[in-house]
């Protein structure tokens, strides 16, 4: 086990965690943060896969031209209408998860196995490394779309593989256990992992999902989970997309809950800063 191993799989579990008192550094790295995650515009037109609710997600429409029309779950749960949608416009979808059955028995374009991702030599459910899910299915490395919604175990995933990750054409992520950013350790590290996607990816789209709970500050409230897209900047456009946030495409993972307000952190004047001004100022004097 590595200090990837060790910082990320036993803190993630800990949804108890919050940060105490706020410093600078805390500021400061979350600043970092938000502007790493914030969405920028696409030429391409942003669409919903599954359900207007848990299990959808907003991704972009890619050019035919471009498609090979092949999707990894990673995660698969209960939810599938965002790979039935996928397989209803022709795409062959390789799908990972220990925790269920194949739910789609039936679609000879649903490559389905029971597996976890994982790096453990002997587990139990199996566990398999995203690297052998390619090689077992001799699949190239740029699938069009790569969604990844793994219970807080894609820190590890993607710390270990985004060489190969990093290929896909477009990875939407369910980020877990952000309550934990409280922790600076934790925190500095998801921002590596962020610097390393925004060399060939930009963010797109973020929700954030009303399931989980969050850090509040400064008369705002950043969520414990987050849905993000991040698409190949070939596609991007050098603009910011300032919301609102949540949009159109948008609605709450919870239906007894109201959705999240991400306007305070990715809108033309983030309410946010004011926090970090402060604290600037205090910390200079």
């Amino acid at each position: 086990m590595d200090e990837t191993d060790d910082l990320f799989q036993p803190r993630v579990s800990n949804l108890e965690y919050r940060t105490g008192l706020i410093d600078f550094n805390f500021v400061r790295n979350f600043a970092s943060l938000i502007e790493l995650l914030s969405p920028y515009q696409t030429e391409l037109e942003l669409v919903r896969l599954g359900r207007e609710s848990d299990g959808g997600y907003v991704v972009a429409q890619l050019p035919i031209k471009d498609l090979k029309f092949q999707a990894i779950t990673l995660g698969v749960g209960d939810e599938i209408t965002a790979d039935q949608t996928l397989l209803s416009q022709g795409y062959t979808i390789f799908a990972v998860d220990g925790t269920v059955d194949n739910p789609l028995q039936e679609d000879i374009k649903f490559h389905f196995h029971k597996s976890n991702i994982g790096y453990k030599v002997n587990s139990y459910p199996t566990e398999i490394t995203y690297e052998k899910l390619l090689h077992q299915n001799d699949l190239d490395a740029s699938v069009d779309l790569l969604m990844i919604d793994i219970e807080g175990s894609e820190y590890q995933l993607l710390s270990k593989e985004l060489e190969k990750i990093s290929k896909a054409r477009q990875i939407v992520v369910e980020f877990h256990g952000l309550e934990l950013l409280g922790d600076n350790d934790f925190l500095e590290s998801v921002i590596r992992i962020f610097i390393r996607m925004n060399e060939t990816h930009q963010v797109v789209h973020i929700h954030g999902n009303n399931s989980g709970s969050g850090i509040s500050f400064a008369g705002t409230e950043w969520p414990s989970i987050i849905e993000v897209t991040f698409l190949q900047k070939k596609y991007c456009k050098k603009i910011r997309n300032y919301g609102p946030f949540p949009g159109k495409l948008d609605y709450p993972n919870s239906s007894n809950r109201p959705d999240i307000d991400l306007n305070p952190f990715f809108s033309e004047v983030p309410t946010y800063l004011i926090l970090s001004r402060r604290i600037s100022k205090l910390w200079e004097i």
